[in-house]
């Protein structure tokens, strides 16, 4: 549950940041956004990966 949360929130800032006004980048939006989001996965995927290792490590040093 906590994760949809996130996941919500981090959408709502995307939609935000892409709704605000930027003339000097008008034609760059499509662009941006898709970095932003590609961004903001692989620090999701980083995160779950780093949780992974911690608990592989901890169910060695119970073994």
């Amino acid at each position: 549950m906590i994760v949809m949360k996130e996941i919500q929130m981090i959408l709502c800032e995307e939609i935000k940041s892409a709704c605000e006004y930027r003339p000097f980048e008008k034609c760059d939006y499509s662009a941006r956004i898709a970095n932003e989001i590609c961004c903001k996965k692989l620090e999701y995927v980083i995160e779950k990966l780093d949780t992974m290792q911690q608990n592989l490590e901890q169910s060695t040093d119970d073994v």
